[in-house]
């Protein structure tokens, strides 16, 4: 039995049997998608443009991906020698892809006939043209990421559109996505045996599934991401929008916050303009979520009001500052609240897991009881997004990469 290797270096792909000149085409088009993605993802992420990384709608676990780019652009202090050296392979591989296309165009119909007869299987051809990389486990993360932000019309372009939109989301959805949640796993897994107990390490070996994502529980994965935040002592920065019952904005406020002990402090923001945060968006409003998407018809999956449909609170009231008590608590009550896996049905399985009376499952049914801090009462805090950022960008109304990439 002849066993095939695998070929690509960022997306799993199905051996194909039999392959014909097409599918070697194809291949080599889709080799070129990934190494110009590592490319960019390498240069957007050592000129700190960590936006480029951010999760969108449908990613899933976006304050566990924030986690980790924030890992590796403060605490990693071997990455950017080890992406130095990455871009070396990457950028001859980039060369040797673009000559076999190249002259798999000028082949004559002899020499096609002939390619066709050895192409099974197409690691035989990828073997002989020297096209196998292995990425550090970081390099694939980030260029997955950058694959999930940029625009559909980007992505056809890097591939020359020579790739169908259809292909395209096959690897959005069933490949990236899927990848970035097992690394997400992963991530949290590893944190609990750093930086937890042992009721934590057992909440997260509960993953549920659906579809393409796979998925821990959300609550002890906040909980091992905040315990990693104090010991790191990491910044971060809340962003509230706090509404009027008139849908109009009362105020708009930021809090930078650092570990203290075991809790947060406010500090100032203008000493640390170029550090990396994780940033926590959210807002307060004395009803539902649900108040706003039919005020505004805004889609049910969209959890962020669009900024076109902001507006000033023109009601005869005191507009004080309304700065949030108890940062931790509003994640952990929030995330305690939000549903714990993709399918809503599923909840934690504390007898399976052997944790039925044990402290986080009280901790969890405490923090799950506390008011103001879900869709059906947002009136103490609602996280709408995290992401990991410069402080810097941040601080700026909106951000959202180009179209086009740069030149690679």
């Amino acid at each position: 039995m002849t066993i095939t290797k695998k070929i690509g270096y960022l997306f799993d792909r199905k051996i194909i049997v039999n392959p014909k000149l097409y599918d070697l085409e194809q291949s080599l088009y889709l080799s070129l998608l990934e190494v110009k993605l590592m490319t960019l993802a390498i240069k957007y992420f050592q000129e700190k443009k960590l936006y480029y990384f951010d999760a969108t709608i449908g990613d899933r676990k976006c304050q566990t991906r924030a986690s980790m780019i924030i890992d590796l652009f403060d605490y990693d202090k071997n990455i950017q020698h080890k992406l130095n050296e990455e871009i070396k392979s990457v950028r001859s591989l980039t060369e040797s892809i673009n000559t076999c296309l190249k002259n798999f165009y000028t082949y004559n119909q002899e020499q096609r006939t002939q390619l066709a007869r050895n192409l099974n299987p197409l690691s035989q051809y990828f073997d002989e043209h020297n096209l196998n990389f292995i990425p550090s486990k970081e390099l694939q993360f980030i260029s997955l990421c950058l694959f999930t932000t940029l625009p559909e019309e980007t992505l056809l372009s890097l591939t020359d559109n020579q790739i169908s939109n259809r292909k395209i989301k096959i690897l959005l959805n069933h490949s990236a996505k899927k990848l970035v949640c097992k690394l997400s796993i992963e991530h949290e897994q590893q944190l609990a045996l750093t930086y937890s107990n042992n009721e934590l390490q057992k909440a997260l070996k509960q993953v549920e599934s659906k579809g393409f994502c796979s998925m821990t529980a959300c609550f002890p994965g906040i909980q091992v991401i905040i315990k990693k935040i104090k010991h790191k002592k990491q910044l971060i920065l809340f962003k509230t929008v706090s509404f009027c019952t008139c849908y109009g904005i009362k105020n708009e406020y930021i809090q930078l916050l650092e570990p203290l002990d075991d809790s947060f402090k406010e500090i100032p923001i203008s000493k640390n303009l170029q550090k990396a945060v994780i940033v926590v968006e959210g807002y307060k409003f004395p009803g539902s979520f649900s108040e706003f998407q039919t005020k505004f018809n805004i889609p049910q999956q969209n959890t962020r009001l669009p900024k076109t449909y902001y507006s000033s609170c023109t009601c005869q009231t005191n507009l004080q500052q309304e700065f949030i008590n108890n940062h931790e608590e509003s994640l952990l009550a929030y995330f305690a609240q939000h549903p714990q896996f993709t399918n809503n049905e599923l909840d934690i399985d504390f007898k399976k897991l052997d944790l039925v009376n044990s402290q986080f499952e009280q901790d969890y049914q405490y923090f799950k009881s506390l008011s103001g801090y879900s869709f059906d009462d947002m009136s103490k805090f609602l996280v709408t997004h995290i992401y990991a950022s410069k402080l810097q960008d941040a601080l700026k109304t909106e951000l959202a990469p180009p179209d086009k990439p740069f030149d690679i």
